[in-house]
């Protein structure tokens, strides 16, 4: 089970977080510096959102109050509801 306060994929978070446009090259996906960039569609790196697919769940995302991305727990509480129908 796993919840993103941020609805973006990976590759747009990284992209805005750094504030740098992301190029495709060799099949891959780079910041300017050549760093490469997970490119799945997911939104955490794969083995993250990639363990939660493979035991059958989703993450949830959501977009976060802007003043409270760290501590607004909607999107957390939601998910907590999710498991305990669950169980």
């Amino acid at each position: 089970f796993g919840f993103s306060n941020d609805p973006q994929d990976y590759r747009e978070r990284v992209a805005h977080l750094l504030n740098v446009d992301l190029s495709e090259s060799d099949g891959g996906l780079f910041t300017p510096d050549g760093q490469m960039v997970e490119n799945h569609g997911m939104a955490d790196n794969l083995m993250i959102e990639g363990g939660i697919r493979s035991r059958g769940h989703t993450l949830l995302r959501a977009e976060a109050r802007p003043e409270d991305v760290w501590g607004d727990l909607t999107t957390f509480r939601l998910l907590v509801s999710q498991i305990a129908e669950s169980v």
